[in-house]
């Protein structure tokens, strides 16, 4: 068992996607909350992995999104993550991850695995963009196979996920028997120039890595691993459960804010995020299988409003429309890979990452 990833684990999994294809599908879940009294929470749902109900509960008091501002100081109270620090934290670890099992399988070994992610607008354009900054040191003489690096986001759900095109179904329950359904594309995002966020991930051992600040002293750490049911011990969140939690308690916050003048700050808004993935495409198991997150979507409800309040529905619109994670999921990204092998001072840029 090398890096102590169980690769054995994988290609049980492999397996038994063969024998049942209804095994290759995997549903994640984040479910947020804004209370006026409360503030912002998020936790995670009930993951299905395959055929097989996995009940872990993790959760947070999440900072409210900072507004966007180039020109801002952007700071994170002490008091939880802001919902673009989860979303880089499920980004960065579904890499790093898809990077440690695959050196594991090829016989790689490393000695510590980082990697610096930052999103926003980057000058002298001032367009929003991902760099995903890769730092490794291996228990072994020689580069890192080029190939290897490749699959490690060709291959990573989430890394797919930023640069497709990925619609979000949005449903709305404004009082009972009335919901409102809509498809939200990257043509509806209103895109801002925000400010640059940035965290940086540190490989544990096996799936499990701990998502730190960039800067020392500006947020909480946060733990990221798999479910028991693939490789992981429940040390915390997975990847896919870290992007949906920040996508839920984006929209969620960004509610709030809209709805302040118009609700006199009165009502709980509740988001609930789903997605799911084909296991068979990260695993390379089956070629036609997709990568990214597929049938990604949001339910809306809320508590304390007036049931004959109007344009509730046009609010949420707004809010998923100038959601920065909503943007980060629907929209396809501009996306940087970088590799320093040993020193932070020799990056070796590898370019825009586009669908392969």
């Amino acid at each position: 068992m090398r890096n102590s990833f169980n690769t054995a684990g994988f290609s049980e999994v492999v397996h038994e996607t063969r024998e049942d294809p209804a095994e290759a599908w995997f549903s994640y879940m984040g479910r947020a909350s804004h209370s006026p009294r409360r503030g912002l929470s998020v936790q995670n749902g009930p993951a299905m992995i395959g055929r097989v109900k996995s009940v872990r509960n993790f959760g947070f008091a999440v900072a409210e999104q900072p507004a966007p501002d180039v020109d801002g100081p952007r700071t994170t109270p002490p008091d939880g993550p802001t919902p673009i620090d989860l979303a880089l934290t499920g980004v960065a670890a579904c890499s790093l991850a898809t990077l440690i099992a695959g050196g594991s399988a090829t016989g790689a070994l490393f000695d510590t695995v980082e990697m610096l992610i930052q999103h926003g607008a980057v000058p002298p354009q001032r367009e929003n963009a991902v760099d995903c900054r890769f730092e490794i040191s291996r228990a072994e003489d020689g580069p890192l196979p080029t190939a290897l690096l490749d699959r490690a986001v060709s291959l990573s759900p989430n890394h797919r996920t930023l640069i497709e095109h990925i619609p979000l179904t949005v449903s709305f329950t404004h009082r009972p028997g009335h919901t409102d359904h809509q498809k939200i594309t990257e043509t509806d995002m209103r895109v801002p120039e925000w400010p640059t966020a940035e965290r940086r991930l540190r490989w544990v051992s096996g799936p499990q890595f701990l998502s730190v600040p960039a800067q020392t002293g500006t947020g909480p750490e946060l733990r990221v691993d798999q479910p028991k049911q693939i490789t992981g011990v429940d040390w915390g969140p997975n990847p896919q459960e870290y992007l949906l939690m920040a996508l839920s308690s984006d929209i969620a916050s960004t509610l709030a804010r809209l709805s302040a003048d118009q609700l006199d700050g009165r009502t709980t808004w509740n988001v609930v995020a789903q997605a799911r993935i084909d296991i068979r495409g990260l695993l390379h198991a089956d070629p036609s299988s997709l990568i990214q997150l597929q049938d990604v979507s949001c339910t809306v409800s809320a508590s304390g409003a007036d049931d004959a309040a109007s344009g509730l529905a046009e609010l949420v619109t707004s809010a998923v429309t100038q959601s920065r994670v909503a943007d980060l999921i629907c929209r396809r990204q501009a996306v940087n890979v970088w590799l320093t092998p040993s020193a932070p001072t020799l990056l070796a840029p590898l370019g825009p990452q586009t669908p392969l």
